[in-house]
């Protein structure tokens, strides 16, 4: 990631973060799922439809229910309706999922059963437009590949893409690793999106050239100084998990890639573990998080903690 601003960090940098890494989906939902965040909200729906020009948002059930207990539900990180009755469903996808795709239209089906019928337009299928959004710190694989990171997806004829067969349903992926802009580069409200997502667990502040362009509460409820001790610790718990995941599928492609050295790699996947742990133990010991509740959360031991 280039970038010359010095409100952002450097990878080694020691000092406590000041913001939550947003691509966390924790904090995601900590953000843009909590009642009394809509501004927050307002603001992320605004990038990410731009063309919209929407006013204002209300958050929506997260959970939708199948017709039996035997069919899977959808469960949504944020879902809310504009004033205009645009319905969005976002995603903030960590893990890598070949068939995000699927579970995209999969999602769908639900607002769209649910919507059907309910608009007074003497039509007996018509439904609000749906949009279904994610927001993913992996390439997909399961589509073509494209130099994109903000593509858009809608039901057309195959031989005459201006032909619409319905133009209610949406799907748009921002692709975050795509995103190699730095802050000199950003040319709209999108680009500044992306780069905050990117960026805002290493920033220290709001960059100047972000201010003043609605994305102070976005900052604000994303500080951990606006979160209590329970947030920050499941915030961490869950950061660990993705950190967790990520060097298992790391081990697993240089596995794939490379025979044999198993004990230097086991050895530096250990000490990774023990980096992160330490990192994160770091961080809660400054926010105050007791130190029984540290050991549970990281593994180490008292006398650990207590030297950092």
């Amino acid at each position: 990631m280039k970038t010359t601003d010095k409100t952002v960090k450097g990878k080694n940098s020691r000092q406590n973060p000041v913001f939550m890494d947003l691509t966390n989906d924790y904090a995601f939902k900590l953000v843009f799922a909590t009642p009394g965040h809509e501004e927050a909200l307002l603001q992320l729906v605004r990038c990410l439809l731009p063309e919209k020009d929407i006013v204002s948002v209300q958050l929506s059930a997260q959970e939708q229910m199948s017709d039996t207990e035997k069919l899977r539900r959808g469960i949504y990180d944020v879902s809310c309706q504009t004033a205009a009755g645009d319905y969005l469903e976002i995603e903030m996808q960590v893990r890598k999922q070949n068939d995000f795709g699927d579970r995209m239209v999969f999602y769908s089906s639900f607002p769209v059963r649910n919507f059907v019928g309910k608009l007074d337009s003497g039509l007996e299928y018509a439904f609000t437009p749906i949009y279904v959004i994610g927001i993913l710190d992996f390439i997909m694989s399961d589509v073509m590949p494209n130099d994109r990171f903000m593509n858009s997806y809608s039901i057309r004829n195959d031989f005459q893409h201006e032909i619409l067969l319905s133009d209610h349903l949406h799907f748009i992926t921002i692709e975050l690793p795509k995103f190699q802009k730095s802050l000199e580069e950003l040319e709209n409200s999108t680009d500044e999106l992306a780069f905050i997502f990117n960026n805002i667990g290493k920033m220290n502040e709001i960059p100047p050239i972000l201010r003043n362009k609605g994305f102070e509460k976005m900052f604000e409820m994303s500080k951990f100084a606006a979160m209590d001790e329970k947030e920050i610790i499941e915030y961490y718990a869950r950061q660990k998990d993705i950190i967790d995941q990520r060097g298992a599928l790391s081990s697993a492609r240089r596995d794939g890639l490379e025979e044999g050295r198993a004990e230097g790699r086991a050895e530096g996947r250990a000490e990774g573990r023990a980096e992160q742990a330490l990192s994160i133990a770091r961080a809660l010991k400054a926010e105050g998080v007791p130190i029984s509740t540290i050991k549970r959360y990281t593994g180490l031991s008292e006398a650990d903690i207590l030297a950092l």
